[in-house]
């Protein structure tokens, strides 16, 4: 009876402290807005793709160019570390972002930009590129064209 009793104490801790290790830490969302200089009249089904290095892994996300221009909102995790002791860390940020420019699944542009030059912080867990970013396909050091 007393090893059932205590079976049953540390299941019903460890269902109290699961909660609080997970889930604490909101989402953020980057947003990358720009326009493609200079495609290719005979490129087709031409796409950018973001991706947000964090040190706790990559988050990308891809979206169509429409007119040259494109707009692409990436989500990522804030959370950086958690300790039973002191609790969650939301401070992962991004250290770099990548963007791709690709058409019928080849690199036409590529452009690196430091998170924390290049972005700034809005209400609400939000960052938003400081300037509308312009990528000239023409001057593509990608060599994949």
């Amino acid at each position: 009876m007393p090893r059932l009793c205590r079976l049953a104490t540390l299941t019903l801790l460890g269902l109290m402290l699961v909660p609080n290790a997970l889930g604490q830490c909101p989402n953020a969302i980057a947003t990358v807005r720009g326009q493609i200089d200079n495609l290719p009249s005979s490129a087709t089904q031409v796409g950018v793709t973001v991706v947000l290095k964090t040190p706790k892994g990559d988050f990308p996300k891809s979206t169509a160019v429409s007119d040259g221009r494109f707009t692409v909102d990436v989500s990522f995790s804030t959370l950086k570390s958690y300790t039973f002791l002191w609790g969650h860390r939301c401070s992962n940020l991004p250290k770099s972002v990548i963007l791709k420019v690709t058409s019928a699944d080849k690199t036409l542009a590529e452009k690196v930009l430091d998170f924390k030059k290049n972005f700034q912080e809005q209400p609400l867990n939000r960052y938003q590129a400081k300037q509308d970013l312009t990528i000239d396909v023409s001057k593509s050091s990608t060599g994949k064209r």
